[in-house]
């Protein structure tokens, strides 16, 4: 949920970002919950194309070896909602899960893998 700004900056936002990512990212949904509320998904036109997630690869569970490549998703990659994130406004508030950032804060990356083999969303395009 994106709070404190206008769809024409969340609009502005995504358009910035574009820049980098050949304008392969668009709004999945762009929801006005009230004044300057606005519920906010990123996903990309190319799964293949640059600012796209991919998913976890897959792996031999005994050895911890990558033996299968991720899938490519037609989600934005952590880089991509990044990118949009600090082309928002100042005093812009950014509420993802549990957590509220603002906009320009540092990006705070996380593991969506295990604990025995973890993998980060950082890791999980091809934007490395």
């Amino acid at each position: 949920m994106i709070i404190n700004t206008t769809k024409e900056n969340i609009q502005y936002a995504l358009d910035e970002a574009n820049k980098e990512f050949e304008g392969n990212l668009e709004f999945n949904n762009l929801q006005r919950l009230s004044d300057n509320r606005y519920r906010v998904t990123l996903r990309v036109k190319d799964s293949h194309g640059k600012g796209a997630r991919l998913g976890i690869p897959q792996r031999d569970w005994q050895t911890g070896e990558v033996t299968g490549k991720a899938r490519h998703l037609i989600s934005a990659c952590w880089h991509a909602h990044g990118r949009f994130f600090d082309k928002l406004p100042e005093g812009t508030r950014i509420q993802t899960g549990g957590n509220t950032t603002y906009a320009g804060d540092k990006w705070e990356d996380f593991n969506i893998g295990s604990k025995i083999f973890p993998y980060y969303i950082s890791e999980a395009c091809e934007c490395r």
